[in-house]
């Protein structure tokens, strides 16, 4: 599985009198920018067997560093749930001098912008198309890794990152053949910027790594038309 980071500009976090952050990393059923060539929302529930099923191992860390640890689930330090807005943290800062820097940051609205890193496993996404926008949903995340506020979120929304998200076993020479081979007999439909989109549109329900294949080649096929 591949570990993905996603970040959330705007965010409200906020520094408390007590030495603690806190604020959402990821926000339900709102449609992500540009991903380079589809978007992306979350739905509600998406992160509930992560956090069940994380044995207290997701971390917050700052700008997504391992070396700077400043909360921990199991150590206590660290809260993390999901309520009706999205995926809430609240993080007791070390009394370090990164802990007391991410405070001071945060209270002075120098940092307002938080992070989240994951993967997912199969049948934990879906895929669809509405009116020429590839969109992804978030069902299930298999691993939450960490939350973290962020100076420069400059992560998957770099085309680099989102070329990797969409082949990241590398770009295959030849896109057609590859697909017409992979999808032999389950009726794919050629898409591209200028043609009509199907009203109403169907959810792509391909299971495993078959329905990714299918996404990825969709996207990359309506960026070379």
């Amino acid at each position: 599985m591949n570990r993905e980071v996603r970040y959330l500009s705007g965010a409200e976090i906020r520094a408390k009198a007590d030495n603690t952050i806190e604020g959402y990393a990821a926000v339900f059923n709102q449609l992500s920018d540009d991903l380079g060539g589809f978007r992306e929302r979350i739905r509600p529930g998406a992160f509930a067997g992560a956090l069940r099923d994380s044995l207290g191992g997701t971390v917050c860390l700052f700008n997504h560093e391992i070396s700077l640890v400043l909360g921990r689930i199991r150590a206590g330090t660290l809260t993390v749930i999901e309520d009706a807005v999205g995926l809430f943290y609240r993080c007791v800062l070390p009394a370090t001098e990164t802990g007391r820097s991410v405070h001071t940051a945060i209270d002075r609205g120098d940092i307002d912008q938080c992070s989240f890193s994951f993967s997912v496993g199969e049948g934990g996404q879906e895929w669809e198309e509405s009116g020429g926008v590839v969109i992804r949903t978030l069902t299930n995340v298999d691993t939450l890794y960490d939350v973290s506020p962020v100076t420069f979120p400059a992560y998957s929304q770099t085309s680099v990152a989102a070329r990797s998200l969409i082949f990241p076993e590398g770009e295959p020479s030849n896109l057609r053949a590859y697909l017409r081979s992979a999808t032999k007999g389950i009726g794919y439909r050629w898409i591209s910027r200028t043609a009509p989109a199907p009203a109403p549109y169907k959810p792509i329900t391909v299971d495993g790594e078959l329905e990714m294949l299918r996404a990825r080649a969709r996207i990359r096929l309506a960026q070379m038309e």
